[in-house]
């Protein structure tokens, strides 16, 4: 498969944070990555629940590893708000259709 735009599997440090993070994104960045390359995503817990069909943190690095990524650590869940994840890309893509669970919307609170 070739990458975006042309472009050469390049990068090496791809970062996600907040409520950019999308399935196609994910699908991008896997393309770009070079093999061994660190995806650090930083994402707000109360998109994953868990219930009624939306994805969580495990299902999520689940996912993250059916397109070829490996956990570098155990993900940090230790803030309430939210956590992170580093993976590595392992190589290709494990099953050729993936199963993206949906993401909530974030929920700001009023302070």
């Amino acid at each position: 498969m070739s990458s975006p735009a042309g472009i050469a599997s390049t990068a090496l440090l791809p970062v996600f944070r907040l409520h950019l993070l999308t399935f196609s994104r994910l699908v991008a960045t896997r393309q770009v990555l070079k093999v061994g390359g660190l995806l650090w995503i930083a994402e707000v817990r109360s998109r994953f629940d868990g219930k009624d069909g939306v994805a969580s943190v495990d299902s999520f690095v689940k996912t993250l590893a059916q397109l070829g990524f490996k956990l570098k650590c155990k993900p940090d869940e230790s803030n309430k708000m939210f956590f992170t994840v580093s993976m590595i890309k392992a190589g290709e893509k494990k099953a050729k259709k993936v199963k993206w669970q949906p993401l909530k919307a974030c929920t700001y609170k009023r302070r």
